[in-house]
């Protein structure tokens, strides 16, 4: 089912795809939600809190270049959504610290579902706010989802780009026939990189399994094609793309298949109906 609303002050269209069982039987219906709702506020917008904050952790207020930020008219959409969750969906949530831990477990896994980039590190230090997300969640300070993609992306980035070196490099050996394991605890960058040369081998060797007529130059080529093909994939992403992600780590905590689509996605769901 799809809930459409819009709000005449933030002028953003929502598309929420709910699936409601009950008895059994799946209960489909449409209706259009109120763009009068009262919205709750805050002292401060989100961008402000987030800089607030930063400036009493000794951080810098500065973006860096291809780093994303949610803006005020995302955090008001936020809190609406929330709203409209808590109140309209048939199941129930009660907003809580347990909440609070499994939304930051959930956002973690769509992010890095393979747990491939995030140092063991980066999750720890996340901690801070396993038990806030749910007070944030209704006041609108988003900040945290924002702050979490633009470590993913760093430790992303600079992973691809190493891998790319990697296999560019003539003098880099990989021996192919090897018996080695796979550890999925990653600590610190040296484990990361000790990952990365045993995962890169695996990769290889299943390359050649996909195609034995290839020799090791064309599958490192190949691999390499697809490094890059992810490199400029994420650097399209937009902060419309990463607000979607954690709304639905959020959404998905009421049903699976409840769902949030950014006004991009809700168009070319539109389009392809």
């Amino acid at each position: 089912m799809i809930l459409m609303f819009s709000n005449v002050n933030i002028k953003l269209r929502v598309a929420l795809v709910v699936s409601f069982l009950f008895f059994g039987f799946l209960l489909l219906y449409k209706q259009d939600l109120q763009s009068n709702e009262e919205i709750l506020t805050t002292p401060l917008s989100d961008s402000q809190l987030a800089s607030e904050r930063n400036k009493q952790n000794g951080l810098s207020t500065t973006l860096s270049s291809g780093e994303i930020e949610f803006d005020d008219n995302q955090a008001d959409l936020y809190k609406e959504i929330v709203s409209n969750l808590l109140r309209r969906h048939y199941k129930k949530q009660e907003l809580d610290d347990k909440f609070s831990s499994d939304y930051l477990k959930t956002y973690l896994k769509m992010l890095d579902p393979g747990k491939n980039y995030f140092l063991k590190s980066d999750i720890n230090s996340f901690q801070k706010w396993s038990d806030q997300l749910d007070d944030y969640s209704q006041s609108g300070f988003i900040s945290p989802g924002s702050e979490i993609f633009n470590i993913f992306k760093y430790r992303y980035l600079t992973r691809l780009n190493k891998n790319i070196s990697l296999l560019e490099d003539q003098s880099s050996t990989f021996n192919l026939d090897t018996n080695q394991t796979i550890s999925y605890d990653i600590e610190s960058r040296q484990e990361a990189n000790e990952y990365w040369e045993r995962r890169l081998t695996d990769l290889l060797i299943r390359q050649f399994l996909n195609d034995e007529d290839e020799n090791l130059e064309d599958a490192k080529e190949v691999l390499i094609k697809r490094f890059k093909n992810q490199l400029r994939l994420i650097n399209q992403r937009d902060s419309q793309d990463i607000f979607q992600i954690y709304v639905n780590a959020f959404a998905s905590l009421f049903d699976p298949h409840t769902s949030y689509f950014s006004p991009r996605t809700n168009e070319n769901f539109q389009i392809n109906m």
